[in-house]
């Protein structure tokens, strides 16, 4: 599966506001959570298997502020604080926790 690096952009419109269309094509640039437009987030011990391979990142952060991810496992893998796993688009004091 190709994806390309820059991700879509979605409207700010609340009439067109950004929903779950995979089915229907349109795709948000994370394969596990896309994040926008969030202030004070704790995700704990989750687990994301795929049923095939997805090129995206897994968690891609934007416009998010004080998000703590703590045991997060994506594909039997620890989530990391890297660009394979993690994209961090105006975010700030995002924390990685094993």
């Amino acid at each position: 599966m190709h994806y390309k690096a820059t991700p879509p952009v979605f409207s700010e419109d609340i009439k067109d506001y950004l929903e779950n269309r995979l089915t229907f094509g349109l795709k948000v640039p994370a394969s596990a959570f896309y994040v926008w437009h969030v202030n004070a987030l704790e995700l704990n011990d989750i687990t994301v298997t795929f049923k095939e391979n997805d090129a995206r990142t897994a968690v891609f952060m934007d416009d998010a502020k004080d998000i703590k991810l703590k045991s997060i496992l994506i594909d039997h893998k620890k989530l990391e604080n890297n660009k394979t796993m993690l994209v961090q688009k105006d975010s700030e004091r995002v924390e990685v926790v094993d």
